[in-house]
């Protein structure tokens, strides 16, 4: 049931005439993530999974109601309009808590090809913080979360932000990197 809500909330969104806004830039311009790390087996630099690809990056958690699917099926509407190889959706996980495989079954919900990312707590705050998401608990079991995409360049900087509300002009700002 709660696929089907997002989805109609996501074709309401993307269905509703927006006007094509700019993307919100990072401070100082593009942000490097040579320095990031992540853990899925051991850990790894961030920069070799999203290097040499055009990246959308979501930070959330698998226990997420609200903005997560939502935020998860406008990605997917955005990967399969825009139908390239070159493009890779990566949902970061900000509960360390929670088990990989139930993350993973999670976004698999919404797209099989989407990358999950996590990390021990340390590495999510840097990584978070480098992306300006924001998060903070809200319970033992759930976050309150910021709500937008980055967008990382095939350089592997952070280029550019957009509210989740924002697909169409995600979608053409895509479009132009690829």
């Amino acid at each position: 049931m709660k696929i089907i809500f997002c989805l109609l909330l996501v074709t309401l969104l993307i269905m509703s005439p927006v006007t094509q806004s700019e993307p919100m830039l990072p401070v100082g311009g593009a942000k490097s993530i040579d320095d990031l790390m992540f853990h899925q087996s051991k850990p790894t630099p961030l920069v070799s999974v999203l290097k040499g690809k055009i990246n959308l990056v979501y930070f959330g958690f698998a226990g997420c109601s609200k903005a997560c699917p939502i935020a998860l099926s406008a990605l997917d509407y955005i990967y399969k309009e825009v139908n390239s190889d070159k493009l890779v959706v990566a949902f970061f996980n900000i509960d360390p808590s929670l088990d990989q495989k139930f993350t993973e079954q999670y976004v698999a919900q919404f797209n099989l090809k989407f990358k999950v990312l996590t990390g021990t707590q340390k590495q999510i705050d840097k990584a978070a913080e480098r992306f300006y998401a924001l998060f903070w608990p809200d319970s033992k079991t759930t976050y309150q979360h910021s709500d937008q995409i980055a967008v990382v360049n095939d350089k592997g900087e952070i280029e550019a932000l957009y509210q989740t509300n924002d697909i169409q002009s995600l979608k053409s700002f895509i479009q132009t990197r690829i």
